[in-house]
């Protein structure tokens, strides 16, 4: 199919302009497999990748912050989980912080944190602090 990149490209520039990063790597991500030579879409979808990892960060997921279950699990059971977030909600035990959780995982670090503010999104996970005690071990 054929793809206008330069359309692409705009829609994407608005987006990012207008503050929305999530909806600017959305717009990108296809482009970037469509047309995989192109620099002007890889540079757009670099910046635009480091905008929503920043984003998510200082307005959603604290990577100091602890993820932990918001709901019992036998709440969950039924909840269609892909096997990504089923891997990274396995990790959510209550003492793990953010940035460990990440770090431990073998997916790129911004699809998982999309993934985990997809989950404290829908109402699977909070984040609570960081105890004093925690954070001086």
């Amino acid at each position: 199919p054929f793809v206008d990149l330069d359309q692409v490209l705009g829609r994407a520039r608005e987006r990012l302009d207008a503050g929305d990063p999530e909806r600017a790597v959305e717009i990108l991500e296809p482009a970037v497999s469509t047309a995989p030579r192109s620099i002007e879409i890889r540079k757009l979808f670099d910046r635009a990748c480091i905008a929503l990892r920043e984003s998510i960060y200082r307005n959603d997921l604290p990577p100091d912050r602890i993820p932990v279950l918001a709901r019992p699990l036998e709440q969950m059971l039924g909840e269609p989980l892909t096997p990504e977030e089923g891997f990274l909600l396995s990790r959510v035990d209550g003492t793990w912080d953010l940035k460990s959780i990440i770090g431990i995982s073998p997916l790129g670090e911004l699809e998982a944190l999309r993934i985990l503010k997809r989950l404290r999104d829908k109402g699977i996970i909070s984040m609570k602090q960081m105890s004093v005690a925690s954070r001086r071990a």
